[in-house]
């Protein structure tokens, strides 16, 4: 996850990626484990997949918009 932030933000301190990364987790993981818990198609998991990813991507460049990237 790291590498993958300092690629995402490189600009932005090493805390605050860390910071971000530690919400970028926790969503993933709390994300992965309500939609595991429920009776739902591979259709729906994988429209569910790009919708958080389309929202985590959006997260990241607005938060380096802030930071002056």
């Amino acid at each position: 996850m790291a590498d993958f932030m300092k690629a995402a933000l490189p600009r932005v301190s090493a805390r605050e990626r860390a910071a971000a990364a530690d919400l970028v987790g926790t969503m993933i993981s709390a994300t992965g484990k309500a939609i595991s818990s429920q009776n739902r198609s591979n259709s729906e998991v994988d429209a569910l997949a790009v919708a958080v990813g389309e929202m985590l991507c959006g997260y990241l460049e607005r938060y380096s918009r802030r930071k002056g990237e």
